[in-house]
């Protein structure tokens, strides 16, 4: 099972469902999952909310082995700004 560091994300991240999970492909392509039980691990678009989920739900994958990370959906409403360095 991924340990995963949660500690230094903000309660304010944390608090909204803009979370999605993970996983790798057999080719190595890194896609985004919908978190939520009934969608379980079907795919999830950064352009539709519906296929998002809480931060304990995009966990409990990662946590199940059923995803190897978790992600953030920004969006303009967070009024945040993604550096990737």
């Amino acid at each position: 099972m991924l340990n995963l560091i949660t500690n230094n994300i903000p309660n304010m991240l944390k608090n909204k469902a803009q979370w999605v999970g993970f996983i790798v492909t057999d080719e190595g392509q890194k896609l985004p999952v919908d978190p939520k039980p009934l969608s379980f691990c079907s795919p999830a678009s950064i352009a539709d909310s519906t296929t998002w989920g809480t931060f304990e739900q995009a966990v409990n994958l990662v946590q199940h082995n059923l995803a190897i990370a978790v992600g953030y959906a920004i969006t303009k409403e967070d009024g945040l700004i993604f550096l990737d360095l």
